[in-house]
């Protein structure tokens, strides 16, 4: 009678849990700490108030804590102009926003935006060309880039081990795909993994996967904190990288990204093997002008002599919101909850 009676109870409980719990996906009590390097924070008052316009690394900010779901955007994370843009761009070229948002098929997400604001027809909060971002899921095993969205290739979904051909891509089956960390990372644990993925744009699990070595570790870094090259003080920082390729002396390219516990995601950097490079002197002149800009000092080491750094933005140039109370997580999230292939990824909770 008692195992009758424990099978019903289960069955009922199964049929009202929410799809992220039933399918076995993982929940935000379960990665504490990488949630915390994630999702940038927000200065708080005495009452827990956020205060608009405050750095979380400032020294004036006495306490900080993450940013909840669906709360208003006390400040942005912007890029650092070139040193030839400093009078004319000081609030960057590009804001990128890291907050969590609560879902009924894969539970909490964050979601870290790109939104451009230099350029003809740019304006920052509007979507425009170029914009888009990334969304971080979290399985019972890993934290990985589960979609993103850029002026190259539009919206792309990651698709991982759980999809298999010729199903079709549900939230679920994302997960585990572009690999930023293992669970063992949860602990402060360095580690590696050969993620197994491919990039699709539409609806369809692929028929094959890629390799893609990553390795992550914790370490120190001061970031850039005024125009004038003042630095933070040194913040932990999860530092996750993604090579194109099955290890690192056969990848052709490296993106590098940077989490801290203040800024949520705070770097990110595009490295090129030049053994690899099909076009090498082109890969060279953009490497020299890009360094010439001034717009990111060297953080962490290349991973060899043959690697060279095409690219990098650092989002620690902090822009007040364009409304006094703070501005709605809005961009780019609406669009998502309309896209035909993303609207089921987006049900809140």
């Amino acid at each position: 009678m008692k195992t009758g009676l424990t099978a019903l109870a289960l069955a009922v409980l199964l049929a009202v849990l929410p799809q992220a719990f039933a399918g076995g996906y993982g929940i935000a009590s379960e990665w504490n700490n990488i949630l915390d390097f994630m999702v940038q924070d927000a200065c708080v008052d005495g009452n827990d108030k956020p205060l608009v316009g405050l750095s979380p690394a400032a020294a004036e900010c006495k306490r900080h804590r993450d940013l909840k779901s669906g709360e208003l955007l006390p400040y942005h994370k912007a890029d650092w102009p070139g040193d030839s843009d400093r009078n004319g761009q000081a609030l960057g070229y590009e804001r990128n926003d890291s907050f969590p948002f609560d879902t009924s098929p894969l539970g909490t997400v964050v979601i870290q935006t790109f939104d451009f604001g230099s350029g003809a027809g740019r304006k920052f909060g509007q979507f425009d060309h170029g914009d888009g971002g990334q969304v971080v899921g979290f399985s019972h095993d890993t934290a990985a880039v589960i979609l993103t969205e850029d002026g190259g290739r539009g919206l792309q979904l990651m698709a991982g081990p759980r999809c298999a051909p010729k199903e079709e891509i549900r939230p679920g089956r994302t997960l585990d795909s572009w690999l930023i960390a293992s669970k063992s990372a949860e602990s402060g644990q360095p580690g590696q993994s050969l993620a197994r993925l491919r990039i699709v744009t539409d609806s369809a699990c692929p028929p094959a996967f890629d390799n893609a070595y990553t390795e992550w570790h914790f370490a120190e870094f001061r970031y850039r904190a005024t125009l004038a090259g003042d630095l933070t003080p040194p913040l932990k920082t999860l530092v996750s990288s993604h090579f194109g390729g099955k290890d690192v002396a056969t990848a052709d390219h490296l993106e590098r990204f940077y989490f801290t516990r203040e800024f949520g995601w705070t770097r990110w950097e595009r490295w090129q093997n030049m053994t690899y490079s099909k076009d090498p002197s082109r890969q060279t002149e953009r490497g020299s002008s890009f360094a010439k800009t001034g717009r990111c000092q060297p953080r962490a080491p290349a991973p060899g002599d043959s690697w060279l750094l095409l690219d990098c933005r650092e989002w620690t140039n902090i822009v007040k919101p364009d409304s006094p109370e703070g501005d709605q997580p809005a961009f780019w999230l609406e669009r998502l909850k309309d896209y035909p292939l993303t609207r089921d990824f987006f049900i809140g909770r």
